[in-house]
């Protein structure tokens, strides 16, 4: 618990990246930015700067505040909280409210929710896949009420609580669009810090035996499926980020390739990587769109790295490329795999 003391922007603002994979068409970009402004706004959320207008040039920032008065249609949507705090009941049209009124319901938010959300598209191509990066991020209410109210000097706040809710709506916002998050999320003092405990936080999840023995219930130790996984935690390890995305990046494509055999016939089934993880992504649900889904953002890092680009491959990249092909392959042996798991 905090207390008598200014938040640190930098110990709050929650950040993460991800990646839309599609074609890169204006048009696309600007019907993803469509149903980002519709879930948004059931979430009780304003775009603050220029509207979306369909015959105008693709915004490459979008900023959302939270405001009293947007229509929802969930009972349990950060909007109806919110109205529930400020007793607003009030038509579900979108309204104008002063500026008292706002500063009067802001001083009465949770800390915990998101205040802010501030989303920044950038292009990516190469010859294998493209689409969009987008960049993130999350301003809790508790750092709004710093910069807008005047805050008593003994007023209490949780770092962590805040922190974590911020993490958990990011998350499930971009879930709606089936995205994970590349990087992230986290807040700017964890993306800053290179030398943190590697078997802290996150890196809990990362467990090589396990992976291991759901591997050689799906292939023989000697196929190199197998071989690719085990050097790339080798290389990780070592510190040899890189070659740890290409090589556990060429394992996910094997996962991928197996697992569109299980699914079609031979004739069915995408001459390339791209064509497999949309052909999954359009055609399946459950496990199989899981898998597909868990593996598309450690393919796209293999792409970075496979490709000349200004993007540095970074120990949580790394780190996050073996997660992601972690959890593909619990699934994989869980569903496909004929051979008991002996761990």
């Amino acid at each position: 618990m905090n207390a008598s003391s200014k938040p640190d922007a930098e110990e709050l603002i929650v950040k993460a990246k991800y990646f839309a994979p599609m074609d890169v068409e204006e048009a696309n970009l600007k019907q993803f930015q469509h149903e980002l402004v519709r879930i948004l706004q059931q979430e009780g959320y304003r775009q603050s700067d220029t509207e979306l207008i369909p015959w105008g040039p693709t915004q490459r920032t979008m900023d959302f505040y939270l405001y009293d008065g947007i229509p929802i249609e969930k009972e349990n949507s950060v909007s109806k909280r919110l109205q529930s705090l400020l007793g607003s009941g009030r038509s579900t049209e979108q309204q104008k409210i002063s500026t008292e009124e706002f500063l009067n319901g802001l001083e009465k938010v949770r800390d915990d929710l998101p205040f802010r959300f501030i989303f920044h598209f950038k292009t990516y191509q190469d010859e294998e896949i493209e689409g969009f990066d987008i960049e993130v991020e999350s301003i809790p209410a508790l750092l709004q009420k710093y910069r807008q109210l005047s805050v008593r000097g003994d007023y209490e706040y949780n770092t962590n609580n805040v922190v974590n809710e911020n993490k958990r709506e990011l998350k499930r916002i971009m879930g709606k669009f089936g995205l994970e998050p590349l990087v992230g999320p986290e807040v700017e003092s964890e993306l800053n810090n290179e030398d943190r405990d590697p078997k802290s936080g996150s890196a809990e999840l990362f467990n090589q035996h396990s992976v291991t023995a759901q591997l050689q219930a799906i292939v023989e130790t000697d196929e190199q499926l197998h071989q690719d996984y085990q050097k790339a935690v080798r290389e990780f390890n070592d510190g040899e980020y890189e070659d740890a995305v290409r090589d556990v990046g060429r394992a996910g494509e094997a996962i991928i390739e197996l697992l569109c055999v299980d699914l079609y016939e031979e004739e069915d089934v995408p001459g390339n990587m791209s064509g497999r993880l949309n052909k999954l992504d359009n055609t399946e649900d459950g496990i199989p769109s899981y898998i597909g889904k868990t593996i598309s953002p450690l393919w796209w890092l293999r792409n970075k790295v496979n490709h000349p680009t200004e993007y540095e491959i970074t120990k949580d990249d790394a780190h996050y490329a073996l997660i992601c092909f972690q959890m593909a392959v619990e699934k994989y042996a869980e569903k496909y795999s004929d051979i008991d798991v002996v761990y």
